[in-house]
């Protein structure tokens, strides 16, 4: 029983790994610095020394714009850094450079110096890739049986964080990611409006909610709600309803959850509800 269930969840990782963009980023180390997409970094270079400006993470900055020609810039891509150096010789002149990573443009403010302020080697980290470094611990994670899974616990966690600011700013190992996919179901609309990462435990847990749109009583299943990741089912390992009642009256709301655990999933994969069409 144990090694069909193992095999199993191999078998799935490894068809994830090949046809869905899993990405867990690579480690970041203690001498970078965070670079924010709103926040301007200054950068002091002076003239006749180049400055470097090394990027980690997995991805290449995609797009460079340089506001004034009082210096030039050269990128070495196989790097992922820059090399800045100045064109003249006057200090106190200063532009921007701007730097496209992934989705994200950062801002380096260059300021030409001529004393203590030079700096020669400058370490980014961007908040792109910052945001899912903690990822990389779920590679010592191991499938759990459903038996073993707190759904109920982790839902009473997640009300809290809703509503308790401190309470959230504490949960450093839950990550909360909208998501505002849709199915049409039986007129209703079955809204996936976010779901939420616990890392310590490689749990998502998906909340789905929906309103009867019928003028008649309805009853849908949480085993009839599908998470799909591109063309790939991602099994269900429990999944609960808040609604007491076994139908759901017209103009009522009722609220799903549902657990994936396990898999090593990265919340930067495009998650996507289906319905099975079984349900009455």
């Amino acid at each position: 029983m144990h090694t069909k269930f193992y095999i199993r969840y191999g078998i799935l990782l490894i068809w994830l790994f090949i046809k869905s963009s899993i990405s867990l980023c690579a480690y970041i180390d203690d001498k970078s610095e965070v670079l924010h997409p709103n926040m301007p970094v200054d950068i002091y270079v002076c003239a006749g020394r180049s400055t470097t400006i090394l990027i980690r993470g997995n991805e290449p900055i995609s797009a460079i714009a340089l506001s004034s020609s009082i210096v030039s810039y050269k990128y070495n891509k196989s790097l992922n850094e820059l090399e800045i150096t100045p064109t003249g010789r006057l200090s106190g002149l200063e532009t921007n450079l701007n730097l496209r990573i992934g989705s994200e443009v950062y801002v380096l403010i260059l300021k030409l110096v001529s004393d203590v302020r030079t700096q020669y080697v400058r370490v980014f980290t961007p908040e792109s890739a910052l945001s899912v470094s903690d990822e990389n611990s779920l590679i010592k994670s191991i499938p759990q049986k459903p038996a073993y899974v707190d759904l109920l616990g982790s839902i009473s966690a997640i009300e809290r964080m809703q509503g308790d600011e401190i309470y959230r700013k504490t949960k450093i190992n839950i990550h909360e990611i909208l998501v505002n996919d849709a199915y049409v179901w039986k007129n209703s609309i079955l809204e996936l409006v976010n779901f939420y990462q616990f890392i310590d435990q490689d749990l998502l847990i998906f909340i789905v909610r929906w309103t009867n749109r019928m003028g008649v009583p309805l009853y849908l299943d949480p085993r009839d709600l599908e998470i799909w990741v591109n063309e790939i089912n991602i099994p269900i390992i429990a999944a609960t309803r808040k609604s007491t009642r076994s139908q759901i009256l017209p103009g009522e709301t009722d609220t799903i959850y549902l657990a994936i655990q396990g898999y090593r999933l990265s919340r930067r994969n495009a998650f996507r509800l289906k319905v099975i069409e079984s349900s009455p």
